[in-house]
């Protein structure tokens, strides 16, 4: 299940209806309920109910336990998937705003259905990402724009490119939707892929059309 949820900035510490999905969840699992986070640091919405943290420096939880990694290395998921081979699957995984900044998000959405039943994640929307700022579009600090096609999550290298592009939407379209993030709901699979098969070309006149994709 994908949606858009124009709540952005309002909400990025909030998301009731993730809180509520947990919470049955929880109280539909006859054994130990287990939530990991990925990249906790950011996601203190979910304390309640947080039993394990994977991060690159996992925040100190009494009573949670950690997992010390990038999630860009496949060697640090060797731990989780360990973990999981002797304890089963964690019950849900969450994991927000945290692909768009990282080198290679394919291989934690590959992963993640591997180490847990179901899951959230959330990346801010493609207007935040096409926002016009002072000197770049969207977080000058993000490498991925994500986009939702048919609930198939779609991932754009945010290249310098971008910045000089001007035939995105200007105004109105993208402002106020600007605020927004891209959230979803996956179980057993994420259904996802990069942009012309992550290949870049083979023109330049190729690649602009991949951006032009992107236009409501």
């Amino acid at each position: 299940m994908t949606q858009q949820i124009y709540t952005y900035r309002e909400e990025l510490y909030g998301r009731p209806e993730v809180i509520n999905h947990v919470r049955h969840l929880k109280e539909k699992t006859s054994t130990n309920f287990t939530l990991l986070d990925i990249g906790c640091r950011g996601n203190t919405f979910n304390q309640d109910f947080l039993t394990h943290i994977f991060d690159i420096d996992p925040t100190d939880v009494p009573g949670v336990e950690t997992f010390s990694g990038n999630i860009n290395e496949y060697e640090d998921w060797v731990q989780l998937l360990d973990y999981v081979e002797k304890n089963g699957k964690f019950d849900f995984c969450n994991c927000a705003h945290i692909l768009q900044v990282t080198i290679y998000p394919m291989l934690a959405l590959k992963l993640m259905p591997k180490i847990a039943k179901q899951g959230f994640i959330s990346v801010p929307s493609k207007f935040y990402e096409l926002q016009n700022r002072d000197l770049f579009k969207g977080g000058i600090h993000h490498r991925w724009i994500w986009n939702d096609v048919n609930g198939k999550l779609i991932a754009y290298p945010k290249l310098n490119l971008i910045e000089t592009l001007t035939f995105f939407p200007h105004g109105e379209m993208i402002e106020n939707k600007a605020d927004t993030e891209l959230r979803i709901f996956w179980k057993d699979s994420i259904n996802f892929e990069v942009i012309n098969n992550d290949y870049l070309g083979p023109t330049k006149e190729a690649v602009v059309g991949m951006y032009q994709s992107l236009i409501p």
